[in-house]
């Protein structure tokens, strides 16, 4: 994997809402990203379609794999991580170009990523998603900012996590790790029952692996972007005959996507606080307060109060 300093990668906060706006921000149309509270396949219920589940866990080295290492699988996209932090966007960039719901729109960026590289083998792919500016650049916008002269932390000094996608794609349920050199194939799963069963039970085995307390880990689901549909059934309704009936599904169906639009509001509210570089003002501020001796007897004002 290339080295910290040279690979243009910065770590970005493991959070749903800010996998949204990223995908938002590479022109994926239709998906949105949920975090999971648990195993229990009931809190995927009103998640559907769900088109992958991201596995944010801790890394050990040697671990040993579940399922079987598929040199190739014909049609799908799977590109190998050989760029240091770049494994948010890996792990989404491999799920959302396996998505074959017409719904989804992945977006030009990405569109012109997977034509441009899939007669490559998933090593040369994942050199060109560490060198792809637009997507990088997209990726770094939502990091965290540093101060001037901060020394930033080498990840070889620090706890390892690697993301993972688990992913159906033709019958089979495959996970996509892009520290492995090919898909990982966990089997088939009933086509009446759908494949979150089986994936759920499998990251359950995996979670059983670990040692109590010694794991952190978390689960998303990439999932269809409710609003998307809310819409175009407001607009079949409206398209249609005038009853009474249609008149207070109408109602709902405005009541729900006004909620729908309030959630995004403030999510989009918390991402450009998050994006924005508010370390010149704070470095500005400390300035002034230095000057006007304000620091020290602030600081113990605070220590007072605990």
């Amino acid at each position: 994997m290339t080295d910290f300093f040279k690979g243009g990668w910065s770590i970005v906060e493991s959070d749903a809402a800010i996998y949204t706006d990223l995908l938002k921000t590479l022109g994926v149309f239709g998906v949105k990203v949920e975090e999971l509270q648990s195993l229990d396949e009931s809190c995927l219920s009103n998640l559907h379609p769900i088109y992958g589940i991201v596995f944010l866990y801790k890394w050990r080295p040697g671990e040993s794999t579940f399922g079987s290492v598929e040199k190739s699988v014909d049609g799908m996209f799977f590109a190998q991580q050989v760029v240091a932090n770049a494994c948010t966007t890996q792990a989404l960039v491999n799920l959302i170009l396996n998505i074959t719901d017409e719904n989804v729109n992945v977006g030009k960026i990405l569109e012109d990523f997977k034509t441009q590289t899939m007669l490559f083998d998933p090593a040369c792919r994942g050199l060109c998603l560490g060198n792809n500016e637009a997507i990088r650049e997209i990726h770094n916008s939502y990091a965290r900012q540093y101060v001037e002269g901060e020394i930033m932390v080498h990840p070889d000094k620090e706890e390892a996590f690697q993301y993972v996608t688990f992913i159906p794609f033709k019958g089979r349920i495959y996970e996509l790790d892009g520290l492995h050199e090919a898909p990982i194939d966990h089997g088939d799963y009933d086509i009446v029952q759908g494949w979150l069963p089986n994936v759920m039970n499998c990251l359950r085995r995996r979670v059983k692996t670990y040692i109590d307390g010694e794991i952190n880990f978390s689960l998303m689901a990439v999932c269809a972007d409710k609003l998307q549909k809310m819409e175009k059934d407001l607009e079949i309704l409206k398209t249609g005959p005038i009853e009474e009936e249609t008149n207070r599904q109408i109602m709902e169906l405005e009541g729900e996507i006004q909620i729908e639009l309030e959630k995004k509001e403030i999510i989009r509210k918390d991402n450009m606080r998050r994006r924005y570089n508010y370390i010149p003002f704070l470095t500005e501020l400390m300035k002034v307060l230095a000057k006007e001796k304000k620091i020290i007897p602030l600081i113990e004002q605070e220590i007072r109060k605990l």
